[in-house]
């Protein structure tokens, strides 16, 4: 048995191993020819014919062995062909059958706010340096949230693939996993490559508001008023807020930058009229308005002095 040339050093699943070679005899030969692929100690049998020869007569045989999972399964890793005809055997030199595609992503940045679009761009090439014509299918995670899915095509082992986000997408760092992958003429998926990052979707403020101890204060106590950051899907956003505080006639009564969600206090008199007073917080170029009640306070303070009775009206009525 005469290999006239032997097999490359790599091949993708899906390629197909060309094994010209020719059989010759110097007596009679009946019986099968067969080849059987070894790969790290699994044998499979790619090629089987039956042989009649005379003495001083020779064969060529030309098979090209197609390496789909029908034929030679699963079978990766370090590999020979072994051709055997009735006991006489030959082994082709070592080589390697590869299902693996090589990902490499180019540099879309990692950062996205709602709305935006998620931009993935990247190489998809083979163990045998041929370009992917395949698919790629992609998840985006988030703990807690519904995972993001989308596919598209791998063309010249090339993706490019623009995603938009929603304006309510929640805010946080998403694990995204890439999938590509080549299949048959018939279904089966030959070759695949995977791939893990992340991206971080930003918080967006969207909405501003503000909260009271108590909306109805009592003249003689502090007024408490906080301010709450939302993004754009109600999670509060750490940052900093203007907050006034105005009588009705427009005076300003208390003013301060403060923490959002941290409490601004602002001391009521006493004798302070009932009335109603204003709030207007400012923060991230959003602004909020809003109002709260100095109640009335029937309050009195009495003093004996020499046998006589001191009252004196200390509420604000």
């Amino acid at each position: 048995i005469i290999i006239y040339q032997q097999p490359e050093e790599l091949y993708s699943t899906g390629d197909i191993i060309n094994l010209p070679l020719k059989i010759t005899s110097s007596s009679d030969i009946d019986g099968f020819f067969k080849m059987q692929l070894i790969c790290n100690g699994l044998e499979t049998e790619i090629y089987k014919e039956y042989v009649v020869l005379s003495a001083g007569q020779e064969k060529e045989i030309n098979p090209s062995i197609p390496l789909i999972t029908s034929l030679v399964g699963r079978s990766t890793g370090n590999c020979v062909i072994k051709a055997v005809l009735i006991e006489d055997y030959v082994l082709t030199s070592e080589f390697q059958i590869s299902d693996v595609i090589n990902l490499e992503l180019i540099d879309n940045g990692a950062e996205f706010y709602p709305e935006e679009k998620v931009i993935i761009e990247g190489e998809a090439i083979k163990e045998n340096g041929d370009l992917t014509e395949g698919f790629i299918d992609i998840v985006m995670f988030l703990d807690g949230s519904e995972p993001i899915s989308f596919s598209d095509t791998v063309k010249n082992g090339y993706f490019y693939i623009e995603y938009p986000l929603d304006k309510n997408v929640k805010a946080g760092a998403y694990a995204v996993r890439i999938d590509v992958y080549e299949k048959n003429s018939l279904g089966e998926i030959t070759n695949k490559g995977f791939l893990d990052y992340s991206i971080s979707v930003l918080q967006v403020p969207t909405n501003l508001e503000i909260l009271f101890e108590t909306q109805k204060v009592e003249p003689g106590t502090n007024f408490k008023v906080k301010a709450i950051l939302h993004d754009q899907t109600g999670e509060k956003i750490d940052s900093r807020v203007v907050i006034i505080v105005e009588n009705p006639k427009k005076d300003i009564k208390g003013q301060s930058e403060v923490a959002t969600d941290e409490y601004f206090e602002v001391p009521i008199l006493s004798n302070e009229k009932a009335s109603e007073w204003s709030v207007i917080a400012t923060s991230n170029e959003l602004k909020a308005e809003s109002n709260f009640s100095i109640i009335e306070s029937a309050k009195i303070k009495t003093e004996i002095l020499n046998r006589t009775l001191l009252i004196t009206n200390i509420g604000n009525v």
